[in-house]
């Protein structure tokens, strides 16, 4: 396995990795043919832990990567008012491969983020409209996205997922083993 892959994956997806987290994503460098292999190969030895990897867009030599749990999305997006939202957004919510699909379509033919992005990555529903009903403006908190309802929430969150990566980063600099990191 690639290790500047699975330093990335250390650095941006621990809360995924270790199940606290539905998904996250994070910009990879390398030959467009080298990440279909890798991401090909990460499918094959995390699916059965519940982890999937997809590429939801490459230019150059950079792939954006959605590293995800497939269980938690499907119920995520399945949510009461998340539902109604991505229906009205385009989305089929009962075809989780269908809904990365349809976002990595519209990253790759929009000029910025579709905001429902937020939804598959774990933001919760009323700071994803406050974003769009903002225009990003307006906040209470910003940290890992920016917070419109709940702040104590989200500030304890994204505590947990900043100790959750800095637990895994030591743990992976000394043994060089993702399988660890996913197992506890």
């Amino acid at each position: 396995m690639p290790e500047a892959f699975n330093n990335m994956l250390v650095k941006y997806c621990s809360p995924v990795l270790t199940g606290i987290k539905t998904a996250n994503m994070f910009t990879f460098f390398g030959e467009p043919f080298n990440i279909d292999r890798i991401i090909k190969s990460y499918n094959e030895n995390f699916n059965s832990f519940g982890i999937y990897f997809y590429i939801l867009n490459s230019k150059d030599k950079s792939s954006l990567i959605y590293v995800y749990r497939f269980d938690r999305l499907k119920r995520d997006l399945r949510q009461r008012y998340v539902s109604s939202f991505m229906e009205k957004e385009g989305y089929d919510i009962y075809d989780v491969k269908s809904c990365i699909e349809t976002l990595s379509e519209k990253i790759r033919k929009g000029k910025e983020f579709p905001h429902e992005i937020g939804l598959f990555l774990s933001y919760p529903i009323y700071d994803v409209i406050g974003f769009i009903r903002n225009n990003g403006c307006n906040f209470k908190y910003c940290g890992f996205w920016k917070v419109y309802s709940n702040e104590e929430n989200a500030k304890r969150v994204f505590r947990e997922y900043e100790k959750c990566t800095a637990l895994c980063c030591k743990k992976f600099s000394k043994e060089r083993n993702l399988f660890n990191i996913i197992n506890g």
